[in-house]
This record gives structure tokens, sequence and C-alpha cells, in this order.
């Protein structure tokens, strides 16, 4: 691990010339970082559809009005109500918005294993050695891929506190430490689902042969 990379990961940094880790998207986590620290041969990266984040970024606008305008309500629970939902969706708001404005991938392959920034829950790189299971599966409405790893708590470790949360709630809805959404990527669901297959099947293969 080079100097500072620890911190970086965490918090959502980059390295700047001398050696100086600045913060610049303390959102994504550690999987910011890890595009330009680490240099994979035959990598393979798949970028976000702008026009599938559109929907989000004015949904997320739309909520945001809707929350401010119950803060000037004189009732104090939709006062409440109205501070949460602009709160929360102020949050799904700027990241939309950094999304289609960055041209960072959505999620990167390589011979090891993967780098997940497919969302604000994205968990950074995860090695193919620790994944169990790759699956599509719907969930309201939407389509998702699933990734089951071995040992969950050991991929959540390197993530900010909040994160891991987050990861940790959703257990009760979903099966797969890893989801990928369906928006988040410019290609089909299924074909990005079968890259995914692709890659962990050779490094199998490859371990096999070791």
């Amino acid at each position: 691990m080079l100097p500072g990379e620890g911190l970086a990961r965490g918090i959502g940094c980059y390295k700047a010339p001398a050696g100086v880790y600045i913060n610049i998207a303390s959102l994504c986590g550690r999987s910011c970082v890890l595009e330009a620290m680490h240099s994979h041969s035959g990598a393979e990266k798949l970028y976000p559809s702008k026009r599938k984040m559109m929907p989000i970024l004015l949904g997320s606008a739309l909520f945001v009005a809707a929350g401010i305008f119950l803060m000037n309500a004189e009732e104090g629970f939709a006062v409440a109500v109205g501070a949460i939902c602009a709160c929360f969706f102020a949050v799904t708001l700027a990241y939309s918005l950094w999304r289609i404005l960055s041209p960072r991938p959505s999620l990167i392959l390589h011979e090891q294993g993967f780098v997940d920034n497919a969302s604000l829950s994205g968990v950074g790189e995860v090695n193919w050695e620790e994944v169990t299971d790759i699956y599509v599966y719907p969930l309201m409405n939407q389509r998702f891929i699933g990734i089951k790893v071995g040992k969950p708590d050991r991929v959540l470790a390197p993530l900010p506190s909040w994160k891991r949360m987050l990861l940790r709630a959703n257990r009760g809805m979903v099966e797969a430490t890893v989801n990928l959404p369906a928006v988040a990527y410019a290609e089909p669901l299924d074909d990005v689902a079968r890259r995914l297959r692709e890659r962990w099947e050779q490094f199998k293969r490859d371990q096999g042969r070791a």
C-alpha cells in the first residue's frame, strides 16, 4: 500500500503531483481513487448512461423542492418530513449531477477483480477470489446485478463507516453484498453481467492452472 493510500481510499481523494491526497468527492468513498492509483493490464471500463441518470436528477430536484415547501409549513411534523426529504434528495441530486458531469467509469473489470463505482453505495475494489455468485435480479420494478462474496465484512471493512452501515442495512432486502443498478450503465444490464461472469470464470480457470 502506498503512503496515505488507506486514508485516501476512505475519504475519496486523488493524489496530487506533490504526493498530497486532496478530498474531491467524499461521497464516492474509496472507489474514486482506485482508477488513478491502480493500473491493470487489460482493464475494461464501463461508463454510466447520462440519459438514464437524467430522470434521477430531475426526480431528486423535485423532491428537494417539495421538501423545502414542507419546511415552510406551520405544523412541526410537516417541517420535519420536509427537512428529511430535502436533505436526503439533496444528496442524490448532488451525486447524480456529479455522475453526469464526471467521466469516471461505473465499473472497471480487470484480471484480479473489479472496481464498483456504480452508485452512492459502491463498494470499490473487490477481488475475484472473494466472489461466490453473480446473478441478475429484480427489485421494485428495477433490475440489478447481485454479486455475493464469501466474507462480506472483509469486503466492507475498508469503506467509510456511513457506507458500511448503509450496505449492512441493505442485507435485510437483498442477499448480495454488491448490487449494481441498471441505470449505472450505458450497456444493457445482461451484457454487463455477462462480462462480469466471463472475467470471473477466466480468473478461476487461471487459478486452476497455477
